[in-house]
């Protein structure tokens, strides 16, 4: 009775779906901006795994007002296929801050690991003028998602910017006063690592030394969030609940969406 249930259910969205894209597709003829930027705005979070590309298409096309609709909407799907699209536009729109701005916000509602190894390659393409503007989001971004894998991304950046912050003493006597936007860079970082770990260090020597002692415990006790693909619910297990005992059989148990180390 219970499979002839979700049969019907899965068959009765199908077609919400199918018909979710076509009043997209009707609405989006529109010649006005504003009425193409409203549809994909209502498309949000309809049209199931069909939406997805469809939003994804919108990125390579659209202006740049339907442009970031589209990237907000994408957050409205807790898909892996929305982080693939997301990745893609990130490389597309790279010279758009607001598109960034909008696709980073995107993957911080999708809550994914994979997410945030798009995100670590942001933070390598920090310096450029595009890029810095966009990096507390993305710095908030990583440190919502608590992957234990952006830690040494994160303590890179934290060198880097204590370098570019320090006052450098000329042969002459002069001090020329190190980068204040790196000093504000270095508090975002901060806070990402206390978000993502726990850990309530300062300085990158710190967090190094921190993180030496405490990351074998802290990995021993992760927590794993599973998401059912029937019916979209997230639930958490920690690794060390005797009942958590098959986190790889993703098919069977549902499919792993993320691991953090805090509580």
């Amino acid at each position: 009775m219970l499979s002839l249930w979700l049969a019907l259910a899965v068959a009765q969205s199908g077609q919400d779906d199918a018909k979710a894209i076509e009043e997209f597709r009707a609405a989006y003829r529109s010649a006005d901006e504003d009425a193409r930027v409203r549809a994909v705005d209502l498309l949000a979070g309809k049209g199931g795994a069909r939406a997805v590309p469809v939003l994804s298409d919108l990125l390579g096309s659209g202006t740049e007002r339907v442009r970031v609709a589209a990237a907000r909407a994408l957050g409205a799907y807790d898909d892996a296929a929305a982080v693939e699209a997301v990745g893609r536009a990130l490389e597309t729109n790279a010279k758009s801050t607001k598109i960034v701005d909008a696709l980073v916000r995107a993957l911080e509602e999708i809550d994914r690991e994979s997410g945030a190894a798009l995100l670590h390659a942001l933070l390598r393409k920090h310096d450029r003028p595009e890029m810095f503007d966009a990096m507390a989001g993305v710095l908030r971004t990583i440190g919502k998602i608590g992957s234990a894998g952006s830690v040494e991304p994160l303590l890179d950046l934290l060198r880097h910017a204590e370098k570019e912050s320090a006052d450098t003493k000329m042969e002459d006597g002069r001090v020329v006063p190190g980068s204040a936007r790196h000093v504000e860079l270095q508090l975002a970082i901060q806070k990402s690592l206390r978000e993502a770990t726990g850990g309530r260090e300062t300085r990158a020597k710190l967090w190094d030394a921190w993180w030496t002692e405490n990351a074998k415990a802290l990995l021993a006790a992760r927590t794993y969030v599973f998401r059912c693909p029937d019916t979209g619910q997230r639930w958490e297990q920690k690794s060390a609940d005797p009942k958590c005992t098959r986190h790889d059989e993703s098919r069977r148990h549902g499919e792993l969406v993320k691991t953090r180390v805090t509580p």
